[in-house]
């Protein structure tokens, strides 16, 4: 009979609709919770909280199937399948979002940084007239009213953190009855709303903070990429390259399956619905019994069909999951391309791009019979064309950052890499305490001992402080001292450490070789190529171009591509059909039109300068979107040229074509390039020859020396002038003038127009300009002339006696290519300092580049709690101003009285912060507040063992860590606690003072009132007192005696009592105390016997210039006796500070 088959099954569906209702309450509970609060997890977050609300639904005795989930109770199989044809990822994360947008009330807002969910829209209601707008449009409102009234489903794209206030009544579904029709208010006019009206909105942004009263006005849906979703992806990619019959038949059985599910269930749905209307007997009832013999026959065609696609989908799968190893690869590396966004606006890279690279790298694989060795050359080749892909796109300075990425996530994903060694190489020591003394002061610095201690907690490390205090100590020096310390052997049983334990090793010891350690570890583990960065080739860029995807040029100061893009065009055979224009105010129609007739006509356009064209740049972004492969001309390419801009349209940047030119670096490369745009005729062309030429090359190492001083950080400038071709040019012209037209040569005048007008005209700091100064008199000036001049110590650089320009080119070629500190007058410390700060960048980049989740071993979370709680209890809520104030009124004669409570109210402004946030994100981390975007920077940077920005803005300037930074912070206030308490100190710590100006004042004030003088005429005698420690100082009569200084690139000779060179690898050393001496009308010192030495606060040098004219890192100008020439010490950048860095 049509039944007698089914009876089973009816049978075992009835025992599980009576099990079904009887949990329906706990699952129903599961699927309502998961559709209000879960949309914005990821998977792990998910799985946690099921988790979680199982466990409490068994405790609160509540029935409900085991394990539900979302899936499980509202999973219609059918309209799934159906999703996953249209493209919806299959991944249970996924699925689960498909649902939420299928049941929850308010609208979906999709945090969609892959664009995963919006191309499934866009597939999804093709067919339903779907509209698409961004908020950047000029009349999107209109377009979303004529879908509100005719029911078509939208799509917003891309959006920003915030959402525009004429969508609320839309959002909040603000529905009212009119006239018995349904009306909604959008704008300024009322709508008709239509009842199957969809609106979606996706937002490309990766980790975006959305408010609570966004959040509570749409279902805000994680849509960002999982591990396993994509792994599964490009799992299909590959078995789609490597074994299309596979593939095809696996797309096949899909489609089928889906469909026949579909039949099942309209099946089901007729019999029972025959079985309702039918009255009387049933077995009387001929249509009835011949529609289920028909349905049963179908039934069981179907549901054996269903039986074998089962049994080829296991054999397929089967297949596809030995092909897991290099979609696992390919998945890891995306994660890392994606993570570059984070240190530089301009790397932006899209899943399309990426895939369609992966593909590449399967079809240009090594081919192999032998399937394991075939699955060995596609990861082989990916995992380097990746590296080279990328690396065209990043600037030099980034390229060994990624390579060490690349290969910390490989490591990672094998779990090779301890997480709390890679936590430590990357954020340093998080305590400066240590367990033992420092065993050799003389050589080993303060900063490595700590390092060491420090390093000694981590279980490979175990003891290694201990053994610094052996005999291996003589091994561990011969390390320090090594020029090559990453190369030596390791003593003892430190010899079993891996190339990457070394660099951590490396870190502690010799900061300045940590670069070369990290090059080692990657050229060991993943090959020599890997720490070669591939030559700029626009060939290859072309080769991967298609008409509609866009070639960026990402420019760096000094660097114009245009050259070699023109030469490359005629090469191309489009010399004659290139369009150019440089964007600016007024050029956005120009540059439409350009591309319009591009497209027509299949020519060139470059658009230059796109960072300057802002407000253009979403047309851009437009025209980019709507480039049709069908419709515009093959031919025709998009070329860009712009400098980082976080304006720039990020889809844009996805999927174009990336490359970063950047200008040779190297005083040798930039002296040969100056000389290769002169010819014979040049150098020949002018009355005074011998002058000419001389002073030319002494135009040209000038121009090298000031851009390339750059290099050395705070100690070639203290800002980063951009120094430009330009500035030469007009040098050489004006040079070139003044010799034809006088018969002196005006050696003042040349000098002034260099230091203060070609050259000065970009320098703003005081200092700097004083440097410049020194400079130009050293490269233009009358001795210049003489055979004997040399630029510099060692003799190697000077003007030289050459006629010919083939001449001059040898003479430059006999520079070394990497010159020496003392080539741009600095100290050979000079080049451990430029190596230090390599290193410390290399780390903070890396440090932007971690997933915040990661943790380095241990929860994240309940570390940053114990943090937060350490610091509480060490630090006070604030200082006792009212006591201070008692202690200590404003008194004419005691100027002192002042300074001390203006310090206590700015240490108390700043501690009010502190403690707040504090309190703050200890509720957000347990859940009692909303975890606001500044609290969670605030956590991360605890985590990191970095000062959070909230503090650091109302804090004094400090470079330090947090470990140390908090240290310092105690020491400051137990400082001003101890003056409070005990009255004015003898000696003053002159690091300790929130704002040293104000006390300097307070110094000259107290002179200036005591004797009745003016306070304009009064000024500071400086005497360094070597011959007293800050507890033997007695207080002085007149004036102040200060202590706890450091000087750079130069040291207190205690014999000479004189300035004198640092040591070799000694980059800081403490300055004796000075007593701060008042004296009304002072006679100005004799410039040859001393140096005037700034004192900055902090190692950057560089501040923002305040109303005094000074910036505000400055402190004041200390006069230094010395026995060399001001000249020497300038460019050797020696300079004193209140703080350093550890």
């Amino acid at each position: 009979g049509g039944l007698g088959g089914e009876k089973i099954r009816w049978v075992a569906s009835t025992e599980q609709f009576v099990i079904d209702y009887r949990n329906v309450v706990g699952d129903v509970l599961a699927a309502a919770g998961s559709i209000g609060y879960m949309g914005a997890f990821t998977g792990p977050y998910r799985k946690a909280l099921y988790e979680s609300w199982n466990k409490m639904m068994v405790k609160a005795d509540v029935p409900h199937s085991e394990g539900c989930t979302l899936i499980s109770v509202l999973e219609d199989p059918v309209a799934v399948r159906q999703w996953r044809i249209e493209g919806l990822p299959a991944d249970p994360l996924s699925t689960e979002n498909g649902i939420i947008i299928s049941k929850a009330r308010r609208w979906p807002l999709m945090v969609d940084p892959e664009t995963q969910a919006n191309k499934w829209v866009k597939t999804r209601h093709a067919a339903d007239g779907l509209s698409i707008i961004k908020l950047s449009e000029k009349d999107y409102l209109r377009t979303l009213e004529n879908a509100i009234r005719f029911g078509k489903p939208v799509l917003l794209e891309n959006v920003q953190e915030e959402l525009d206030a004429s969508l609320e009544p839309l959002l909040l579904q603000q529905t009212y009855k009119q006239g018995g029709q349904l009306m909604l208010n959008l704008g300024d006019s009322a709508v008709p709303y239509h009842e199957d009206f969809l609106f979606y909105i996706t937002s490309k942004l990766r980790n975006p903070y959305y408010t609570p009263e966004t959040a509570v006005k749409v279902t805000l849906l994680n849509f960002a990429i999982t591990q396993d979703g994509l792994i599964q992806q490009l799992l299909g990619v590959v078995v789609a390259e490597e074994r299309p019959d596979l593939a095809q038949q696996k797309d096949q059985l899909v489609v089928n399956n889906a469909a026949m599910n579909k039949q099942m269930t309209e099946i089901e749905s007729n019999i029972l619905r025959l079985l309702a209307e039918s009255t009387g007997d049933i077995l009387e009832d001929e249509t009835l019994i011949n529609t289920l013999a028909e349905s049963k026959k179908t039934s069981s065609e179907v549901s054996q069909k269903l039986q074998e696609a089962e049994v080829t989908e296991k054999e397929i799968d089967e297949t596809r999951v030995k092909y897991t190893p290099a979609a696992f690869r390919a998945t890891i590396l995306y994660f890392a391309v994606a993570d570059l966004a984070a240190i530089d606006p301009m790397y932006q890279y899209s899943l399309g791009w990426y895939v369609n690279l992966y593909r590449r790298g399967i079809q240009n694989a090594t081919p192999s019979e032998d399937f394991d060795e075939r699955l060995l050359n596609i990861i082989d080749f990916f995992t380097y064309s990746t590296y080279v892909n990328c690396c065209r796109s990043l600037f030099a300075k980034h390229k060994l950052m990624f390579s060490f990425l690349m290969y910390s996530r490989i490591e990672q994903g094998d779990d090779k890499l301890d997480a709390a060694e890679y936590k430590y190489l990357l954020s340093g020591p998080t305590s400066v305490q240590t367990r033992h003394e420092n065993p050799a002061e003389q050589w080993l610095p303060s900063n490595a001992w700590i390092e060491i201690s420090n390093l000694a907690k981590l279980s490979s490390f175990e003891d290694l402080d201990m053994a610094f205090t052996g005999e291996m100590l003589v091994d561990f020096k011969r390390i320090y001292d090594s020029p090559n310390p990453q190369d030596e052997d390791m003593p003892g049983e430190w010899v079993k450490w891996s190339m990457f334990q070394r660099t951590l090793f490396m870190r502690a010891l010799r900061p300045d070789k940590c670069v070369q350690a990290i090059m080692k570890t990657v050229a060991d583990k993943q090959g020599e190529r890997f720490i070669e960065a591939p030559p700029f080739d626009l060939g290859a860029v072309y080769a991967d171009s298609t008409a509609t995807i866009p070639l960026i040029f990402v420019l760096s100061t000094g660097a114009d591509p245009t050259a070699i893009f023109l030469k490359f065009a005629d090469e191309q055979g489009f010399g004659k059909k290139l369009d150019t224009i440089s964007l600016g105010q007024g050029q956005g129609p120009l540059a439409e039109k350009l591309m319009s007739d591009g497209q027509e006509r299949g020519s060139w356009v470059l658009l230059q300068n796109c960072h300057l064209a802002v407000s253009w740049l979403p047309t851009l972004e437009r025209m980019v979107d709507q480039f049709d492969p069908e419709l515009v001309h093959r031919d025709f390419r998009l070329w860009l040229t712009s400098m980082p801009s976080k304006d720039f349209p990020v889809s844009v940047l996805q999927d174009g074509a990336k490359m970063v030119n950047e200008p040779p670096k190297g005083l040798r490369t930039n002296i040969m390039g100056s000389y290769l745009t002169f010819d014979q005729a040049y150098l020949d062309n002018c009355p005074k020859l011998k002058e000419w030429r001389k002073l030319l090359f002494g135009l040209c190492f000038l121009h090298a020396i000031v851009q390339d001083r750059r290099k050395f950080g705070p100690l070639g400038w203290n800002i980063m002038y951009e120094f430009a071709t330009g500035d030469l040019d007009m040098c050489t012209q004006q040079l070139h003038l003044f010799l034809s037209d006088y018969e002196e040569i005006p050696w003042a005048v040349l000098q002034f127009l260099e230091a203060e007008i070609n050259y000065g005209g970009r320098v703003t700091d005081d200092k700097d300009r004083r440097l410049l100064n020194t400079l130009v008199r050293t490269y233009t000036c009358p001795e210049v002339m003489n055979k004997d001049y040399k630029f510099s110590e060692s003799g190697t650089y000077y003007s030289p006696d050459a006629e010919q320009h083939e001449e001059f080119l040898d003479f430059i070629r006999t520079f070394p290519l990497s010159p020496g500190p003392e080539a741009f007058g600095l100290h050979d410390n000079a080049d451990i300092t430029c190596a230090q700060n390599e290193t410390f960048s290399l780390m903070e980049d890396l440090l932007e580049c971690q997933p915040k989740s990661a943790s380095g071993g241990g929860d994240r979370d309940q570390e940053i709690l114990n943090l937060a709680n350490d610091i509480l209890k060490r630090i006070p809520p604030k200082l006792d101003l009212i006591m201070a104030q008692e202690k200590y009124p404003t008194d004419y004669h005691e100027s002192m009285n002042t300074v001390l409570t203006q310090e206590v109210i700015r240490f108390n402004n700043m501690l009010r912060v502190v403690n707040s946030t504090l309190k703050n994100l200890l509720k957000a981390v347990k859940g009692i507040v909303a975890m606001s975007g500044e609290l969670d920077a605030i956590g991360t940077a605890l985590f990191n063992n970095a000062v959070p920005g909230s503090w650091a803005s109302k804090a004094y300037p400090s470079l330090k860590p947090l470990a140390p930074w908090l240290i310092d912070l105690e020491m400051r206030l137990e400082f001003v606690n101890k003056w409070i308490n005990d009255g004015h100190p003898n000696s003053y710590w002159i690091s300790g003072f929130f704002f040293p100006p104000a006390f300097l004042t307070g110094a000259l004030q107290n002179y200036a009132r005591k004797k009745q003088y003016a306070i304009d005429r009064v000024s500071f005698e400086h005497i360094f007192r070597d011959d007293i420690t800050k507890e033997t100082a007695e207080k002085p009569d007149d004036g102040v005696i200060i202590y706890g200084m450091y000087m750079e690139a130069c040291r207190w000779n205690y014999d000479t009592h004189l300035l004198a060179d640092p040591n070799p690898k000694e980059l800081f050393s403490d300055s004796p105390l000075v007593w701060l001496k008042p004296i009304y009308e002072r006679q100005p010192a004799d410039p040859s016997t001393i140096y005037e030495a700034p004192l900055y606060k902090t190692l950057v040098r560089a501040g923002t210039l305040s109303t005094t004219g000074h910036s505000t890192n400055f402190v004041l100008m200390l006069e230094v006796p010395t026995d060399k020439p001001q000249a020497f010490w300038i460019k050797r950048a020696s300079a004193m500070f209140c703080a350093l860095k550890y």
